[in-house]
């Protein structure tokens, strides 16, 4: 993708390139020669859209995500997150258009506004207060290694197989989520006591003593 300096009306096409970022020529390219080579040509207007995509999605689904984990609960709310994370990444992979692109970027930008809220009030709801702090802030790093990782797998392979190869991640996490126990906080709140104490002793350990437990906690 190219950018200038010149004003609107002056400038060649936004280019989205198909080639590795170290095989990629600065030169920039007509509709014609980007036809040819299968790219994506965006001007000045497209391309604002295409990047506020992702920003407006994360703002749907942050406001969102209050609703949902109180209907489906924290992990349930984890696992639908994993919906719009898939389809945004093979939109985006498989995308030959403008829209289809921008809606791929919304969609994995719903994917971090609902996962956000539900991953810290189901991290904040699970863990014991000696180690909350420790695994809420593992959320921004894991995301920040995430970045960092497809910012380097990137320099090596095209945009769109680069998007490809984020359904991998997006799959685990949907299996992983689904493994985990609902919180035991969003049991009480829905009357479900019994399954509440059933995860509370899963996330606390067999051995530990839960009535002793809430006892020292609650004082």
């Amino acid at each position: 993708m190219v950018m200038d300096s010149q004003p609107t009306s002056a400038r060649s096409p936004m280019v989205m390139d198909s080639q590795p970022t170290s095989a990629r020529s600065p030169m920039v390219m007509d509709n014609q020669q980007a036809l040819a080579r299968a790219v994506v040509v965006m001007d000045s207007e497209e391309l604002s859209w295409f990047m506020s995509a992702y920003a407006m999605g994360a703002l749907v689904g942050g406001l969102g995500g209050g609703t949902l984990m109180d209907a489906a609960g924290r992990r349930g709310a984890l696992l639908a997150s994993a919906v719009p994370s898939l389809v945004g990444w093979l939109l985006t992979g498989l995308g030959t258009n403008v829209p289809m692109l921008a809606l791929g970027r919304g969609m994995t930008g719903l994917f971090i506004g609902l996962s956000s809220a539900a991953g810290c009030a189901y991290i904040g709801e699970i863990a014991s207060r000696d180690i909350r702090g420790r695994l809420g802030s593992f959320y921004e790093l894991a995301l920040a290694m995430g970045i960092l990782l497809s910012i380097l797998v990137g320099a090596f392979t095209t945009w769109q197989r680069l998007a490809l190869i984020c359904t991998c991640p997006t799959l685990l996490y949907a299996v992983l989520i689904y493994c985990c126990k609902e919180s035991p906080a969003y049991l009480l709140l829905k009357g479900r006591e019994t399954e509440a104490r059933a995860a509370l002793q899963h996330f606390r350990g067999p051995v530990v003593n839960l009535l002793l437990f809430c006892q020292v906690h609650s004082s």
